[in-house]
């Protein structure tokens, strides 16, 4: 079922009723109004809700409302993983990646409701993923998050995910400080094609993989609309940097990251992120600026920064990396634009 279907519905001689997804329903009248409801079964009755009429209210927007109206005893993990993905994964900048962990948990227990699935199930569900132990302590974050949401719901009253622990996962959290040697970024220098010349745009922007192949350029800067957090970003285009743009980025990121795997360098595309942060800091560049440079959100007192474009030292700051960069690599020519 969806909006053209329901378009091409005709009013009968009598009212009808069509179902569109689970107990979400659409009353066809006489005179060919057309009203989304909710049945469900309560106290061995059935009972009738009226959320509202098409077109005002499109299907997507009345299978959402189909949830939330549920009681606890009608509420599903579908309709849980429907709801997590809708106010919070949605918001995200990459909610691709929550697919797997919703196809998973459907998969497993999507037919419980939420109110009788237990913690020694969901501990179960997430010692099966312990082949990638990353991966099972992101599916179990995923399970604490949506069983918080659940509780705002009013589909339970307790976070059975919370009792989930490092032992079930396998995961050892371990800081990453991998930084590029002068030999690595030398090698970087002599590689040639696309993927090498997105690789050295990172390192001399400090940008991720997706924020250097969606972004676009914008006289002497590079623009994104949206980021990892959300808000749009830009960062100085060096003549370095620049010099990289001839070579489009017509590469995925996958690719680039197996790319890179297939070489056996030992080091990651976000290593380059790290890098780019290591050498503007070990050539004074101070953190705060550093930290607007790469779009983090600022910590305690250096909040003070974070409404603050501070163009001009995220420029320097550009510069700064370009010129170590060109010394490491034994170039000359600095960049001599301005802003």
């Amino acid at each position: 079922m969806n909006e053209t279907d329901i378009k091409a519905l005709k009013q009968r001689a009598a009212d009808y009723m069509v179902g569109c997804s689970d107990s979400l329903w659409l009353r066809v009248r006489t005179t060919g109004r057309k009203t989304f409801i909710v049945r469900r079964k309560q106290g061995g009755k059935t009972k009738i809700i009226t959320l509202g009429d098409w077109p005002m209210l499109s299907l997507k927007e009345a299978a959402k409302q189909a949830v939330i109206v549920k009681t606890p005893g009608d509420a599903t993990m579908n309709d849980l993983v429907q709801q997590y993905r809708d106010a919070v994964i949605s918001l995200h900048a990459r909610p691709k990646q929550f697919a797997c962990y919703a196809a998973r948990i459907q998969k497993a227990v999507g037919n419980i409701r939420v109110s009788e699935i237990s913690a020694k199930r969901l501990s179960e569900l997430v010692a099966d993923s312990r082949a990638t132990p990353r991966s099972a302590d992101s599916l179990r974050a995923h399970l604490k998050g949506m069983f918080s949401l659940s509780i705002e719901l009013g589909w339970r009253e307790d976070n059975p995910a919370t009792v989930i622990g490092a032992r079930v996962t396998g995961y050892k959290y371990e800081p990453i400080t991998r930084v590029l040697t002068h030999e690595e970024i030398k090698q970087l220098w002599s590689w040639e094609g696309n993927n090498a010349a997105l690789l050295r745009f990172l390192l001399l922007t400090g940008l991720r993989i997706s924020e250097g192949q969606n972004g676009r350029a914008d006289d002497i800067y590079w623009r994104m609309d949206k980021t990892k957090n959300g808000k749009p970003h830009w960062v100085y285009l060096t003549r370095t940097a620049k010099d990289q743009l001839d070579t489009p980025f017509e590469v995925s990121t996958t690719a680039v990251q197996s790319w890179v795997k297939r070489r056996k360098v030992g080091w990651t595309p976000h290593d380059l992120r790290r890098t780019f942060a290591t050498l503007a800091t070990a050539h004074g560049v101070f953190p705060h600026i550093v930290e607007k440079c790469l779009n983090h959100a600022l910590e305690g007192m250096l909040r003070i920064y974070s409404h603050a474009e501070l163009a001009e030292e995220r420029i320097a700051a550009a510069k700064t990396v370009e010129r170590a960069v060109l010394e490491i690599i034994g170039a000359k020519g600095l960049d001599k634009q301005t802003n």
